[in-house]
């Protein structure tokens, strides 16, 4: 396996001054370990807080596998690590082994984790170091075997992106609450661009946005029913869905044979903000979720969301309010009918409205990184 620093910035390896209440921040090594960096919400976590973190700390730095677009919006102060996929047990044994040589050579102290195979290895790589394991836990786990549940979630302090990943920690893993510590997703409102309207209100025809990978997980299929469902008779509303995935050419296919009347598969965008405000509403539809960051940045760029009634997604979306969270098994015909519902009633520009001050009650980013450096405190006290 090969695992190796990419360090043209080594020099910062020189090391504060004796860890107090006052410097603490100070003398602080962060290290972010994730799978890899291509495009979705964890990652995006993963960057801005790297990103960030090289003004709040005495060093910063991220483990990932190699490739992915987001390395290369990682600031030249973060270092950066190269890791091969865990596919063996000998990657593991391997990966292990040189993460321990890159906690002891470059002395990180924290370790913050964002996926539970990194973080089990991490906990192994640290023993016998001054090194603290942070895992961050973005996505709700059910109906695991004692096994996996034995060995899941063994980070020193573990962090949930929501109440629902908490509460799953404590009643399902049956971790100590102290241990648990909720911080919600944030993104940053200020790079959100104005609001406006929602174009329907202007007349135009109603459009319907959904952003995501284009995997199981996030049923883009269901979406597209749901579409078909709304546009079988007429074409009432437009819909796009941005981003790519292995499911983009069953998809296609399917477009092929069954043409959607208003629907594009447009792949992926680095547009989002703009993607939103150009629409109506988020509509997600998927089968599993922590909180996510599109969901957020939805709330910020002044749109209703129609969700599942999943993860976390309620510490966000207030249903009847800022939009509705459905059943999570509700079929297309039933998210067809609530969206239908929404247009005829003209909802929309309600829920832009409830959305942006939900937007303001969660907070901004700098608020979601000082809640983390808290949790960083709090570990090594």
């Amino acid at each position: 396996m090969c695992l190796r620093g990419l360090l043209a910035n080594r020099g910062q390896r020189a090391g504060g001054p004796a860890l107090s209440s006052s410097t603490s921040q100070r003398t602080m090594r962060v290290l972010q370990i994730t799978d890899g960096l291509e495009v979705g919400g964890v990652e995006r976590v993963v960057v801005n807080l790297a990103s960030s973190l090289t003004r709040n700390v005495a060093r910063s730095g991220v483990l990932a596998h190699p490739g992915g677009p987001l390395w290369r919006e990682l600031p030249k102060e973060v270092l950066r690590y190269e890791a091969s996929p865990r596919t063996s047990l000998l990657g593991k044994i391997q990966y292990t082994l040189t993460l321990r040589k890159i906690i002891k050579n470059d002395r990180w102290n924290v370790l913050h984790c964002h996926q539970r195979g990194v973080a089990l290895l991490a906990v192994l790589a640290s023993v016998g170091t001054d090194a603290k394991v942070v895992e961050h836990v973005h996505n709700m786990f059910r109906g695991e075997s004692r096994m996996k549940r034995l060995v899941s979630f063994r980070g020193t302090r573990l962090i949930a992106c929501g109440s629902a990943m908490a509460s799953m920690l404590v009643k399902d893993y049956g971790r100590k609450p102290s241990s648990v510590t909720t911080v919600l997703n944030a993104v940053n409102a200020s790079e959100a661009g104005p609001v406006g309207v929602p174009p329907s209100a202007t007349g135009a025809r109603p459009r319907i946005l959904g952003i995501g990978r284009l995997t199981e997980q996030k049923d883009p299929l269901r979406f597209l029913e749901t579409i078909r469902c709304i546009n079988r008779e007429e074409h009432f509303v437009d819909a796009e869905w941005v981003g790519d995935g292995e499911l983009r050419t069953s998809l296609e296919d399917r477009l092929q044979m069954q043409p959607i009347r208003g629907f594009s598969l447009s792949g992926a965008s680095d547009q989002v903000g703009v993607k939103l405000r150009e629409s109506d509403v988020l509509l997600l539809t998927s089968r599993w979720e922590g909180l996510p960051l599109v969901l957020l940045e939805a709330l910020s760029a002044g749109r209703g969301v129609v969700a599942p009634d999943i993860g976390s997604c309620r510490d966000a979306v207030i249903s009847g309010g800022n939009g509705i969270l459905y059943p999570p098994d509700a079929t297309p015909q039933e998210i067809a009918a609530i969206l239908v519902a929404a247009v005829l009633e003209q909802s929309f520009v309600s829920w832009g409205d409830n959305s942006k001050a939900r937007s303001s009650e969660i907070g901004e980013f700098a608020r979601f990184r000082d809640e983390v450096i808290a949790v960083y405190n709090q570990v090594r006290s």
